[in-house]
């Protein structure tokens, strides 16, 4: 005789292990202790392994980043229509134009602090002939004073959004100007770094605009910013870079000159 509690176990393992075939042959996936373990799917009796997914292509990463097509295409005007005048006089087809200035590159309203004066000429007025190209060539004499008592350093650039180039043409660019130095000719005796201007000079590049022009402007912009820059910031690309988001002030001084 069999013992009765034997053969409900039986009965019971049976039906425990039908219901799991049921189970593992409608979804491929056992349930073991509460997890849940892939085993493939069951075709018959033989288990064959669910096929991989097929892997997603991914775009690749371009090498060089896009030049915007409207950018492109003011570059290639000013190569053709503006830049020869520079050497053959007259009035250019194309400028760089103000919204290429650093101010309007970097989003800023002047704020008044620093306040930048000259004592060469006044705001609107013409560069006296001294700071050009048809006389010494010397830089102007800058002076500015309120910067914002937080400022760690300050920095100038002169640009005139006037000349026929892709950019504003670059006349200075001075970086690392100690806050408490009043005067660019204090600034530089501190150590402060002259940038490379447009003829990759660092030095000041005298204004010289087309003869025959209507006169250029030079914006003459000064930045306090809330630290001091590396030393190895020159151009006007990297001194923008490198500013943004970091300038707590900003004022500028617009002269003009004509040939």
């Amino acid at each position: 005789m069999r013992d009765s509690g034997s053969t409900g176990a039986q009965a019971n393992s049976a039906t425990i292990g039908t219901m799991a075939m049921r189970v593992i042959g409608s979804s491929g996936v056992a349930k073991v202790a509460g997890e849940r373990k892939p085993t493939g799917l069951l075709l018959g009796t033989e288990r064959v392994a669910s096929p991989p997914r097929p892997a997603r292509d991914l775009p690749e990463t371009p090498p060089f980043p896009m030049i915007p097509f409207m950018d492109l295409q003011h570059t290639v005007r000013c190569l053709v229509r503006g830049v020869p005048h520079i050497f053959l006089g007259g009035v250019p087809a194309e400028r760089a134009g103000d919204d290429r200035l650093a101010l309007r590159k970097l989003g800023l309203t002047p704020t008044g602090r620093p306040a930048l004066y000259s004592d060469a000429f006044t705001e609107g007025a013409q560069v006296p002939a001294v700071h050009t190209a048809d006389g010494e060539g010397t830089p102007p004499p800058l002076r500015w004073d309120s910067p914002p008592p937080a400022a760690r350093s300050l920095a100038l650039l002169v640009e005139d959004p006037d000349a026929p180039t892709p950019n504003p043409f670059v006349h200075w660019i001075v970086t690392n100007i100690s806050p408490v130095a009043a005067t660019i000719e204090q600034a530089l005796a501190k150590g402060a770094h002259v940038g490379r201007n447009s003829m990759f000079r660092s030095s000041w590049a005298p204004c010289a605009p087309p003869r025959g022009d209507e006169a250029h402007r030079y914006f003459f912009q000064i930045f306090a910013l809330t630290r001091e820059l590396r030393s190895g910031v020159s151009g006007r690309a990297a001194l923008l870079s490198a500013i943004r988001g970091r300038v707590m002030g900003s004022s500028v001084l617009v002269g003009t000159y004509r040939r």
